[in-house]
């Protein structure tokens, strides 16, 4: 008979284990919508753990920034201008009309990071998506998505 020797983790009162890299945080509203797009990027669109970084940090001129999460093309260094997908959860009240909080952050977060060809905003409950484009005089503008593309498939594929 094989016995196997079982990890048991207490996961400590008041926080959570991080889907993607197993580190405790604090169990709180925005926490909460954070590990449900965590297992929905695996689970459904595929991207594997380490494609996926938290709390990823950047900078904005001269401050400092961090993305929820952000998603890297597979085999590329994790920093900033590597950055494909960013993704920008919050807890259910905040409205997405918040300058601070919502969309205009994500953009904001887009524009910084030069590769970064898609964003998504979600509070739970509403969900906006953008891909970053250039147009002919070489200036940003983000057009709206019905969801971001999974690993490896076309974005001529997003429903």
């Amino acid at each position: 008979m094989i016995k196997v020797k079982e990890n048991i983790i207490s996961v400590p009162d008041g926080y959570v284990q991080d889907f993607i890299d197993e580190s405790f945080r604090l169990d709180t509203p925005e926490e909460y919508v954070r590990q449900n797009i965590e297992k929905r990027l695996v689970n459904e669109h595929k991207f594997f753990r380490n494609q996926i970084e938290v709390e990823m940090p950047i900078k904005i001129g001269s401050g400092n920034k961090r993305i929820d999460l952000a998603i890297f093309d597979e085999n590329v260094e994790k920093k900033q201008e590597n950055i494909s997908i960013i993704i920008e959860t919050k807890k259910e009240q905040v409205d997405y009309t918040d300058r601070a909080e919502g969309i205009d952050q994500l953009k904001s977060y887009m524009a910084a990071c030069l590769n970064c060809e898609f964003g998504m905003w979600t509070n739970g409950k509403s969900k906006f998506v953008y891909r970053k484009l250039k147009d002919k005089k070489n200036k940003y503008f983000f057009e709206e998505f019905n969801d971001i593309p999974s690993k490896g498939r076309d974005i001529s594929e997003i429903d």
